[in-house]
């Protein structure tokens, strides 16, 4: 693995890669839509990720995750 900015490089470019073969996956499965790219749930999680001091985040992220699941 690299060192400094470049580990974040690589490591964001891997954990795309894993976001995207992960729905693939689902997709071919039938188990979510067809229409959501990888960068969309990367965003939502990263939502998640970014809203932890907000008053309300637990019940926030549960419900962004609801909404990326269900649609």
């Amino acid at each position: 693995m690299a060192t400094g900015s470049g580990a974040l490089v690589e490591g964001s470019r891997e954990l795309e890669q894993a976001v995207t073969d992960l729905v693939a996956a689902a997709v071919k499965d039938g188990a979510i839509r067809d229409d959501v790219g990888a960068g969309a749930v990367m965003m939502a999680l990263h939502g998640i990720g970014a809203a932890h001091d907000r008053p309300d985040w637990r019940a926030e992220a549960d419900d962004v995750i609801t909404l990326v699941l269900d649609g």
